[in-house]
């Protein structure tokens, strides 16, 4: 046996594959949990260094304490244990931009610097849904990042300074894999629609300062470390996180574990400035809201939705207003993880093509484990149309219309949108009409050439 484990380590040993190393604060539970996941298979860990990075900005040793998609699948069967150890991506440094990069008008202590035209427009539409973080470099998502935690006014509130900020988004980006969806280009989408949301439905006025900020934390880091693959595959294959979590909301409680680490490095640390109240209160919304992101559970928070605005009396005005400051954060960040689909038509399909693109790539990785290939995400048998058309009536569409109840505004700001997108995508339902009114808004946006979809 030990020989067996010998010889699935030899490439982790030979820098050429990410090791399963849990950090030291999972270590005793998880060698408690899987003795065969022990000390002794830990490999020295890999520390990057303030300040040096490689030249093309990726480390080519690898840094070990993560799980990306072929960390986290550490199997004992060696067929499929060499397949997935083959696909290995190396993450990224910490990295905050430096000063030549466009910077935050709200950062005082910054000295303003020449803007793209892309990022110009990008501060403009900043707090609005009419925004593609697209057209963005990772430099400039940054800095937009910090604008946001700089607008909301809550950073001197909490207690935490811009530099403690910068050094959070710098560890965030460091640790997103460069997947085709599930990467640091979604985190910042969604911390800047998760911005925009909370200001159009007056949470921003509803929430307290501590509770703002951890909802913006929560937005940012909700898919960290993501490996581009499903809760359910991680289950069908014996992944180790799905050993760690018992099969259940396996990512997400991964994502928070993750948060927490990076919210107690020194060169961030907002955990060790706040007293045991204030860290409670922000630990129990970040938590709350990243496992709301779980679509398993779906269906669950639709219900609990439906039962407060029962309570309400279909009161949009006592629902918004009396709502628990984690379901509210909840629904917040379950709205903005797929509000891509609710951008302009052509930056939606951009986005769409890249969520169905990592969905048909774990199909992908199913079929050539011997898998059963879920049908959602085999290319074969599916398109990138029917992917979204799907997501949009069995997710996207119920939650906007039943957070709709509670907040109005997202009737016009989300459904609409979502609804003239999926009009691109598949052939308008009976069931699945326009808020009145988005006919006389003028027709539907027509898709650039190469991006439209067959019919």
């Amino acid at each position: 046996e030990e020989e067996e484990e010998e010889e699935v380590f030899a490439c982790h040993r030979a820098g050429q594959g990410l090791a399963y190393v849990p950090t030291t604060r999972l270590r005793k539970s998880v060698s408690s949990l899987l003795p065969r996941v022990s000390e002794s298979r830990a490999l020295p860990r890999t520390v990057p260094h303030q300040g040096q990075f490689p030249e093309d900005g990726i480390r080519t040793d690898h840094f070990t304490d993560s799980y990306t998609l072929k960390a986290a699948l550490h199997m004992s069967e060696s067929p499929k244990t060499r397949w997935l150890e083959a696909q290995s991506v190396p993450l990224r440094e910490p990295h905050f931009p430096s000063a030549n990069a466009p910077r935050s008008p709200s950062a005082s202590h910054h000295e303003p610097s020449a803007r793209s035209t892309a990022y110009a427009s990008a501060l403009e539409r900043l707090p609005t849904l009419s925004f593609d973080a697209l057209s963005l470099t990772e430099d400039e998502m940054c800095h937009l990042a910090l604008e946001i935690f700089t607008q909301v006014g809550v950073l001197d509130s909490v207690g935490v300074s811009e530099e403690q900020v910068m050094a959070l988004i710098g560890h965030v980006r460091a640790r997103m894999p460069l997947d085709t969806f599930h990467n640091f280009v979604h985190a910042f989408d969604s911390l800047q629609s998760c911005f925009a949301l909370a200001r159009m439905t007056g949470s921003l006025e509803a929430l307290d300062k501590v509770e703002t900020f951890a909802l913006l934390v929560a937005a940012l880091c909700h898919d960290l470390e993501h490996p581009g693959v499903s809760n359910a595959f991680l289950v069908e294959t014996c992944a180790a996180l799905s050993n760690v979590y018992n099969d259940r909301s396996v990512l997400e409680n991964m994502h928070c574990v993750r948060t927490f680490e990076i919210l107690s490095l020194p060169d961030v640390n907002v955990t060790g400035r706040l007293s045991g109240e204030v860290y409670a209160q922000m630990r129990r919304l970040i938590i709350g809201s990243i496992l709301a992101t779980d679509l398993a559970l779906h269906d669950k928070y639709l219900s609990m939705l439906g039962a407060f605005l029962e309570g309400a009396g279909g009161d949009a005005e006592e629902a918004s207003r009396d709502m628990d400051p984690v379901l509210r954060a909840s629904l917040l960040l379950k709205l903005s993880d797929i509000s891509y689909l609710c951008r302009r038509p052509d930056d939606a399909a951009r986005w769409g093509v890249l969520a169905a693109e990592e969905a048909m790539l774990q199909g992908d990785a199913e079929r050539a484990l011997g898998l059963p290939v879920d049908p959602k995400r085999d290319r074969t048998a599916t398109s990138v149309a029917q992917v979204l058309a799907g997501l949009i009536r069995d997710v996207a569409s119920p939650l906007i219309e039943k957070c709709g109840v509670a907040w109005p505004v997202l009737l016009h700001q989300m459904l609409d949108r979502l609804l003239i997108n999926l009009s691109h995508w598949d052939p308008p339902s009976p069931a699945l009409s326009p808020h009145p009114g988005v006919s006389e808004r003028g027709p539907h946006t027509p898709l650039p050439s190469h991006l439209m979809f067959p019919s």
